[in-house]
């Protein structure tokens, strides 16, 4: 069976074949964890191989010195491609016993590192010594909201989210939905809906709505012949309420949800919000 399994592993079927190898290096850890961590460390460290970092994180693999090895050995090049391939790997994966070395690449350029880059390491700091992440975390966030372009995935904080979304990211989410800036709330509106079937987090959702909603007061009668006006709401307004929209209507049925989803109807403020609340409310059960 493990041969067979190391071959699946080898050579996938094309269509999704990141989610085949993931489902089968876990069969595999299951029966030889020391062959997973081989297989494992030799794919991710071919770098001109196409590899979907964002779904590493559900490989469940032991700690492994050769690996920690070869990740701070290609950190420490500081080759900027090279170098956004593995800071998520060892955001996820590498031990303390290479902390000092990642915290002295890091500290060369701080909160200016891309995007891809501080991510992954930002991850790492927060799982290994979280002192020291959220001490780092807060400028590189700052920053990050300064520049308006990088070459994340989504955002930062969305990007650290989709890795790892560990009890010390909370303030700093918290704090992204309630700015004023609507792309910054947007990324945070997102991160909170990761984890949307909490009561806390849906009540946080619905008040930020309700906020926009006072902000944009007048919106269908202002939208349908003010220019500047539209201009403004498209410059990430819109995207803070289809996000904000999509985490509620993607909740779990139940009579508590129900119930937000009929308030809601009342702080939309487009006709996208309200019919996607109405359509939600057309499939409840309650």
């Amino acid at each position: 069976m493990l041969a067979v399994l190391t071959e699946i592993y080898a050579n996938p079927p094309a269509p999704q074949a990141d989610f085949i190898r993931e489902v089968t290096l876990q069969e595999i850890s299951k029966r030889d964890a020391p062959k997973a961590q081989e297989l494992f460390t030799s794919r991710v460290l071919r770098l001109d191989e196409p590899f979907d970092l964002f779904r590493i994180r559900y490989m469940k693999l032991p700690p492994s010195r050769e690996l920690d090895r070869e990740l701070i050995r290609i950190l420490e090049d500081r080759w900027t491609e090279r170098m956004s391939r593995v800071a998520p790997i060892i955001g996820l994966y590498a031990t303390d016993s290479i902390l000092p070395r990642v915290k002295k690449v890091y500290e060369v350029w701080g909160p200016s590192w891309p995007c891809s880059i501080e991510a992954g390491l930002l991850t790492y700091f927060l799982r290994v010594d979280p002192g020291y992440g959220t001490e780092k975390l807060g400028p590189a966030l700052a920053a990050y909201n300064d520049m308006g372009t990088s070459d994340c995935r989504v955002s930062l904080l969305v990007d650290m989210a989709l890795l790892r979304n560990p009890p010390e990211l909370k303030p700093f989410v918290s704090a992204a939905l309630n700015d004023s800036r609507p792309l910054v709330a947007a990324a945070g509106a997102q991160v909170t809906g990761f984890e949307v079937e909490d009561k806390v987090r849906m009540g946080n959702l619905v008040r930020r709505l309700r906020l926009l909603h006072e902000e944009w007061t007048g919106f269908d009668e202002k939208s349908k012949s003010d220019t500047d006006y539209m201009h403004r709401w498209q410059s990430g307004y819109d995207e803070l309420e289809r996000m904000i929209t999509i985490d509620l209507v993607n909740a779990n049925d139940s009579r508590e949800n129900t119930a937000v989803w009929r308030s809601v109807l009342d702080v939309c403020v487009t006709e996208f919000c309200r019919k996607e609340m109405k359509s939600r409310l057309a499939r409840s059960s309650f």
